[in-house]
Parts: structure tokens; C-alpha cells; sequence
């Protein structure tokens, strides 16, 4: 339920993974709700309203786009199509609607745009937000009927701010911008780069303190790639102690995410999910020497899906590795989608591929992280699982934990840690204590 742009309104709405039905409540009278688009399989939309207009954002022709109509005339026969997307890699990210224009989000590959349209579709403003390596997004404004834009933007190594774009003039005004004692990001470069995994280029955002990174500095690389998710270059005030230690942060922005688009997401899942894999792999060969003649500790970590490409990695590479850290871990992923009791089942298919079809079945089997544990040399392996975890079963942990220590014929230690009283997303309480956890086994391994 949220109020419309127009605050005589309200909209009232359920939505599954594919499918949605949106109703209008009028806020000054005591009225039935009008439903805008009756419910049907696959079809989604997603409305607001200012003054007599409703604009839509609806695969209503296939291709997400967005729609005008009226209040007194809501078939979808008559949607007006205003905006769509210019290509499969080009994404309407986030729309708000004005009085006078719509402002919309359009994020293409790593690059996001600030587009402004009138209601005909017209492009009024084009501006690139993603100057200097920023990341940035636009932000719900509570009062529509004005010609500022509020954007949020940081970077890996700045501070977030909040801009103010005035339509009108086509200026940005800084309205804020958080600041830190003793962080000077003058002293911190950030970069992005791609590695080449067999004629594939795929993106690398780092940051590291340019005072402290000498040739042995060690590499901190996170990785997700599934579920179609942008890894955000988001600054986090909780590296920067490891920065400061002389540790490079990266984020391996590989296949089966989203960084440069859909095809990029799909190029990596399914039957495709061996690209994500290759893809981490080259980055921390890259890593292992970048910007040195000596090499790098790499210190590797993936969270719930990501544990996968980084589990499967080791499988694969495991000397190219002196420590991973495996949070909430998918690592009996064969076993889970042929269980019956695993939710969203079908749904998961799409992403890891499906056991019922043999050679979906096949090339599971080729990086299932349990199944491909073998008597190698393996790095320091630390595993956290959570017992009140509805996403993946924390035995997953446990198992992988358990046949690991059978079989790595290596001297590195093992690690298992259990929170008992956390879910998928972790504790609230417990979180400064698991960042604590956490930088303390890395800062131990990547200095050894």
C-alpha cells in the first residue's frame, strides 16, 4: 500500500515473481476500490498517479515500458506507450513521477542515466550519473509537484551525498555529504577494469589506500552472480580498517549478475552457470599479480549464491587460493533441486539448471561444490551457516564443512561457525561481532 503522487490517491497492490494486480483508493471519499488491470499470469504493472493521469510501468508489450492513460479510462486497450527501453542491456531502474515530467533511472551495462521526459515522451534531460566510477540512484521525492530531482551518489571510495537536480536550469546543487574522522578519499583510488576469461571482458571494480598497497598487498574479492543482482561499487566505511592495512577490495562482477545487463545476467545462469564460474577464476589470476612482479594472498568470499562460484572455484583452482569465506551457504545444490520439500524449486531451475533434464543435469553435476570435492590441497576455508536459515538448508554448511576436513590433504584449518539465533540475512545483534569475525580471519590470512 503507498500513496500516489497525486495524495488524493492510494494504491493498493499484490505482486508475485511474475504476475501483479494493482487497485486505486480513493483517500477523500468512501468508494470501492478500482482495479486497474484484473490479475493474469505473467502480466505485471506498477502505477502512480498525478493530477488526472495514471502512468505505468508494465511488460504489457513484452519489453517493460511506460504507459499513460486516464483515471476515468484505465483499459489496458488504451494504455499510451511513453517510454521504452532502448535495447535489452538498457533497464528502467526507477521512474517518479512529477507534475510536469517523469524522471526516469536508466541504467545500461555499468552506466546510469538521469532521463527526464514529458508525458508524450519527449526527452527533456539526459545526464550521466555514473562520472568518476559513481554509482548513483534516484530517490522517491514526498511532494511531486516541484522541478528538483533528489539523487543519492557515492563511490567505493566516496562518501555518500545527496544532489538536488533542478530540471529547469539542468543543475546539480550538492545538498549533503556524510563525512568520517581520519578518512580522506584523496588517499584512495578507485578502479575498474576488465579481465579477459576467453574472449569474454568482464568488469572489475577495486579500491585500496594508495599510501599502503605495496607488491604483496593482498586481495579481499567478493563475488555474487546469480538472481540477475547489480553489485552496487557502494562505499563501505567497514573495509576501510583493511584498506588502511594495505588490503585491496574488488568485487568481480561476473555472469549471471546484472552489471552489464540481462544478457549478461543470462549468460550465467542455467545452463550457462560454468561462465560465472570461469569468469571469477580469471579475475583472481589476474588479481593474484595485479600491479605487482610478485604475487598476491587472494582472500575469496561469496554469500548464499555467491558461494557457489567461489566453492566451485576452489573445487577447481584450489592452490590460486589462501583463504574463502562461505556465508549461508547453496553447496548441495543437486540435492536440494531434486528434493521435493525445497521451495521455489521450479523457480530455482532457471538459475542452477534443471536435474530432470540430463544434460541440464550434466553440467550441474560439473560444478555442484559438494559433489566435486576431491583429495586436493585446499586453502583455509571458513563456513558459516545459520540456523534459522529459510533460504538454504544449514546442512548444506555443515556437510561441505564435514567432507572437506575428509578429503583436503592440506595443513589449512577448516572453520565452521554456527549462529544460533539468525536467519538468511543474519542478526541484527550480531552483526558488529560477525564483521569482527570476519575481519579478523581475513586480516589473519591475507598477512600471513
Amino acid at each position: 500500500l503507498y500513496k500516489t503522487s497525486n495524495e488524493a490517491y492510494a494504491i493498493l497492490s499484490f505482486n508475485n515473481y511474475d504476475s501483479s494486480i494493482q487497485k486505486i483508493i480513493d483517500l477523500k471519499k468512501e468508494s470501492e476500490l478500482i482495479t486497474i488491470k484484473e490479475f493474469k499470469k505473467g502480466f505485471e504493472y506498477y502505477s502512480d498517479i498525478i493530477n488526472d493521469k495514471v502512468i505505468i510501468y508494465s511488460n504489457k508489450d513484452k519489453d517493460f515500458s511506460l504507459y499513460k492513460t486516464k483515471l476515468d479510462n484505465l483499459s489496458s486497450k488504451e494504455w499510451i506507450n511513453i517510454y521504452t527501453n532502448g535495447n535489452s542491456d538498457e533497464k528502467i531502474e526507477k521512474w517518479n513521477v512529477f507534475e510536469n515530467f517523469i524522471a526516469l533511472q536508466i541504467n545500461k551495462g555499468s552506466i546510469v542515466n538521469l532521463k527526464v521526459i514529458d508525458f508524450n515522451g519527449k526527452v527533456l534531460v539526459n545526464e550521466n550519473l555514473s562520472k568518476s566510477l559513481n554509482t548513483a540512484w534516484l530517490s522517491r521525492n514526498n511532494y511531486a509537484y516541484t522541478n528538483n530531482i533528489r539523487i543519492r551518489t557515492q563511490a567505493l571510495n566516496k562518501t555518500p551525498s545527496w544532489l538536488e537536480y533542478n530540471v529547469i536550469d539542468k543543475k546539480f546543487k550538492t545538498l549533503s555529504k556524510e563525512k568520517y574522522s581520519n578518512y580522506d578519499e584523496n588517499n584512495y583510488i578507485s578502479e575498474e577494469f576488465f579481465v579477459n576469461n576467453n574472449n569474454t571482458l568482464v568488469p572489475v571494480s577495486l579500491v585500496y589506500n594508495k599510501n599502503k598497497i605495496t607488491n604483496t598487498s593482498p586481495v579481499y574479492v567478493y563475488v555474487y552472480g546469480a538472481y540477475n543482482v547489480h553489485m552496487k561499487k557502494y562505499f563501505m566505511k567497514n573495509i576501510i580498517p583493511l584498506l588502511d592495512k594495505g588490503f585491496i577490495y574488488a568485487i568481480a562482477h561476473v555472469r549471471g549478475g546484472s552489471y552489464l545487463g540481462d544478457s549478461w545476467a543470462n549468460a550465467g545462469i542455467g545452463k550457462n552457470r560454468l561462465n560465472s564460474i570461469n569468469d571469477f577464476l580469471s579475475v583472481s589470476r589476474y588479481l593474484k599479480t595485479y600491479k605487482s612482479t610478485k604475487t598476491r594472498n587472494i582472500i575469496a568470499q561469496g554469500s548464499s549464491a555467491g558461494t557457489v562460484i567461489v566453492a566451485a572455484a576452489i573445487n577447481k583452482e584450489p592452490k590460486l587460493f589462501k583463504a574463502v569465506i562461505l556465508k549461508v551457504p547453496f553447496l548441495e545444490i543437486t540435492k536440494a533441486l531434486k528434493d521435493n520439500n525445497t521451495p521455489y524449486k521450479t523457480i530455482e531451475y532457471a538459475q542452477w539448471g534443471n536435474p530432470n533434464i540430463k544434460n541440464e543435469l550434466d553440467i550441474l553435476k560439473q560444478y555442484d561444490p559438494i559433489l566435486n570435492i576431491k583429495r586436493l590441497s585446499y586453502p583455509t576455508i571458513m563456513t558459516k551457516v545459520s540456523i534459522y536459515d529459510a533460504n538454504v538448508n544449514f546442512m548444506d554448511g555443515v556437510n561441505y564443512t564435514k567432507k572437506i576436513r575428509n578429503n583436503s590433504i592440506s595443513n589449512n584449518n577448516t572453520l565452521l561457525y554456527t549462529n544460533f539465533n539468525a536467519g538468511h540475512q543474519g542478526g541484527l545483534r550480531s552483526s558488529l561481532y560477525e564483521d569482527i569475525l570476519d575481519y579478523t580471519f581475513i586480516l589473519t590470512e591475507g598477512l600471513k
